[in-house]
């Protein structure tokens, strides 16, 4: 098993398909993340590897593969990670997306999570106006508060997204598939509950983070 690389910021691919597997890691590397572990079904990782290997040449990337544990729903297929990721910030794939507007976001994401140096960057998708209100651009749910970096078109670009007390849950807004986490992960899912579905479920991953004020936001 390789070592992972002494870097900055690593990558997980957590994937059920060796095509979207060959896609996530070029999509990763396209981001600026290019020490990645990627995470398959037992049944299915062989093929992975099979389908992937050739890209670590060709694309300068490192790739490491280990087998999902237990479930490969929700967020705890992420703990077979902790070994490979260590104290180090990861960027998480759960799916690629084949949009270069979305994966241009994703590049935004790590360069926010950079200049944040802790807590979680997710990537936003939400097609509504911006409203002023006070100095800032609030958007529905209503307890939702931007602080602005910068806009295009009209539309906010890159923001903090802060949740009041009155606001709806973390999941309202539409979360992509990647996300950046610093090393807080492992003791955020050591204290989650599995929910009604058996899972430990995304949304209360992030709503963890959001609860300390941790909570940084990219929109497409």
């Amino acid at each position: 098993m390789n070592k992972p690389l002494n870097s900055e910021i690593c990558g997980v691919i957590l994937t059920r398909n060796k095509v979207a597997a060959h896609m996530a890691v070029t999509e990763m590397v396209e981001v600026g993340v290019r020490d990645i572990l990627v995470l398959a079904p037992a049944g299915i990782l062989g093929d992975v590897v099979y389908r992937v290997q050739e890209l670590e040449h060709r694309l300068g990337c490192r790739l490491t593969y280990r087998a999902m544990l237990k479930t490969c729903e929700g967020a705890e297929p992420l703990c077979a990670a902790e070994n490979f990721v260590g104290c180090r910030h990861v960027a998480v794939s759960l799916e690629p997306v084949g949009d270069p507007a979305i994966v241009c976001a994703y590049k935004r994401a790590l360069g926010l999570f950079r200049r944040q140096g802790e807590g979680a960057v997710v990537v936003l998708r939400r097609h509504m106006a911006a409203v002023r209100q006070e100095g800032k651009y609030a958007y529905w749910p209503p307890g939702v508060s931007l602080e602005v970096g910068s806009m295009r078109g009209g539309k906010v670009v890159d923001f903090i997204l802060v949740y009041g007390p009155e606001s709806a849950s973390v999941h309202s807004p539409r979360v992509m598939p990647f996300a950046m986490y610093d090393a807080e992960l492992w003791d955020v899912l050591a204290r989650m509950i599995h929910s009604n579905r058996g899972i430990i479920e995304w949304r209360d991953v992030h709503q963890a983070y959001l609860d300390e004020a941790q909570m940084g936001a990219v929109m497409v």
